[in-house]
C-alpha cells in the first residue's frame, strides 16, 4: 500500500487549510493509500476537523511561523525530533500543504538533509512584490530579497508543486525561470465535496429575497481589503442605488478591514445597506439561491467560494481574474473591474431561472468532484513515487 504523508504547519485556519481538508476527505475515500497526517497543534480548528476524516493516522508537528527567524531555527530542531519518529524511508511520498512558499521550510530542509525531497501543494504561488505593491520603500525592498530567495532556493526545495489553477501555473512558472534546479508543476485542481447541487427555491424564505428591485448580495471570506477587494463593494452599491435596486449587502466573514468597510458604507450614506456576519464555519446558514454572491478578489488562485456557492445554486459575480475562466462561466465574470461593469454583470445574472444556472454550473461542479480530484492527484504524485523520492 502506498505510503503519503501529508503536512500542514501552519496555525491559522484559511482557504488553503479547508481546500486541504476537502483534498483529504476525497483521497480518504476514493483511493487506497496509506495516509498519514502532521499537523500544528496549534491549530485546533483543522485538528477537529481531520479526526473526523475517516482511515487517516494523525501525528502532531512543530507550527510553523515564516516571519520569525528564532522560532524558525526552533522549529528546526523540532523537526527534526519529529521526523526521528517517523521511518522515513517507508514513506513513499511526502506532501507539504503551503499557504504561501514561506510555509512547511522547516520541514523540507530537514527532509533534504535526509535525501528525501517532498510535494509542495502550493494554495497561492504570487511573489511578496505582486501581494504588496504599495509598500513602503523599506518594506518593497524586504519583499525583493525574500522573492529572490524563494525563488533560487525554496522552490529548489521541492520535486514538484502542485496548484489549483493553470493561471497559478504561468504565475509560478513565471517566478521559476530564475531557477536552475527547476521543479515541475502540475495543476492539481480543487475538489468541490458535496455532490448535489440545492436548487430548492428559496424565493419566499425569510433569509433570501425575491427577484425583484430587492436584492441580496453576499461577500462571502476574510475581510481583506488588499486581496479581496471589498472596499470595491460601496461603489457597486452606489451604482446598483442608481439603476434602481435596494441591495442589501451580507458580508459573510471577518477581517483587519470590517471596521472600515462599514465606515466605508456609513460615509457614502448607505449604512443601511450592509450587515457582517462574523466568521462561520457553516456558510449554508446564510446563503440561499435566490442571492447574488459577489466575489471582488484583486488576488485569487482559485476559489472556494465560487464552488460553494454554485453548489448552493447562486447567481455569482466574480472579478476578471485569469483563475476564474477555470472556475466559473463566462456569465458570471465582469469584463472591466470597475463599479459600473459590476452593477451590469449583476442586472444582467439576476435573469438567469434555477435551471439554467444548473446548465452552466454542472459542468465545472463535476470538474471538481471529489473522484477528478483523486485522480488528478495521484497521476501527479505517481513519477514522483516511482523515482523512489
Amino acid at each position: 500500500m502506498t505510503h503519503v504523508v501529508f503536512v500542514d504547519d501552519a496555525h491559522t485556519y484559511g482557504g488553503a487549510q479547508i481546500a486541504f481538508a476537502n483534498g483529504l476527505r476525497s483521497l480518504s475515500i476514493f483511493s487506497s493509500y496509506k495516509i498519514t497526517v502532521l499537523l500544528a497543534n496549534e491549530n485546533q480548528q483543522l485538528n477537529d476537523i481531520i479526526k473526523n476524516i475517516p482511515n487517516i493516522n494523525l501525528i502532531t508537528c512543530p507550527t510553523s511561523r515564516p516571519f520569525n527567524i528564532i522560532f524558525f531555527i526552533l522549529s528546526l530542531y523540532g523537526w527534526k525530533k519529529t521526523l526521528d519518529l517517523i521511518d522515513v524511508e517507508s514513506v513513499d511520498c511526502w506532501v507539504i500543504n503551503l499557504p504561501g512558499i514561506e510555509f512547511g521550510l522547516a520541514c523540507s530542509i530537514i527532509l533534504n538533509h535526509r535525501n528525501v525531497m517532498p510535494i509542495g501543494w502550493l494554495h497561492l504561488g504570487s511573489s511578496f512584490s505582486e501581494l504588496m505593491p504599495e509598500a513602503k520603500l523599506l518594506r518593497r525592498l524586504g519583499n525583493l530579497i525574500r522573492d529572490q530567495l524563494s525563488n533560487k532556493f525554496i522552490f529548489g526545495l521541492y520535486n514538484k508543486i502542485l496548484v489549483p489553477t493553470a493561471a497559478a501555473k504561468t504565475v509560478v512558472s513565471k517566478r521559476l525561470s530564475v531557477n536552475k534546479k527547476l521543479p515541475d508543476v502540475d495543476v492539481l485542481g480543487n475538489v468541490n465535496i458535496n455532490k448535489t447541487i440545492s436548487f430548492v427555491d428559496h424565493s419566499t424564505t425569510e433569509g433570501g429575497c425575491t427577484l425583484t428591485n430587492n436584492i441580496k448580495i453576499s461577500v462571502v471570506g476574510r475581510i481583506q481589503f488588499w486581496d479581496k477587494g471589498q472596499d470595491k463593494t460601496a461603489a457597486i452599491a452606489i451604482e446598483l442605488w442608481k439603476c434602481g435596486f435596494e441591495p442589501r449587502f451580507v458580508f459573510v466573514g471577518d477581517g483587519a478591514d470590517e471596521d472600515d468597510l462599514v465606515r466605508l458604507f456609513e460615509s457614502n450614506g448607505i449604512l443601511g445597506s450592509i450587515e457582517v456576519t462574523g466568521w462561520t464555519d457553516d456558510v449554508s446558514k446564510y446563503l440561499y439561491n435566490t442571492d447574488i454572491v459577489l466575489i471582488p478578489s484583486r488576488i485569487e488562485s482559485f476559489c472556494l467560494v465560487a464552488l460553494e456557492a454554485m453548489q448552493f445554486g447562486c447567481r455569482i459575480v466574480a472579478s476578471p481574474l485569469p483563475c476564474f475562466d477555470e472556475v466559473l462561466p463566462g456569465a458570471c465574470i465582469v469584463e472591466m473591474d470597475s463599479p459600473e461593469c459590476y452593477a451590469q454583470k449583476i442586472k444582467e445574472i439576476l435573469k438567469y431561472k434555477l435551471d439554467d444556472l444548473k446548465v452552466m454550473y454542472t459542468p465545472f461542479l463535476k470538474k471538481f468532484s471529489p473522484e477528478s480530484f483523486t485522480k488528478s492527484f495521484s497521476r501527479s504524485i505517481a513519477s514522483v513515487i516511482l523515482a523512489g523520492n
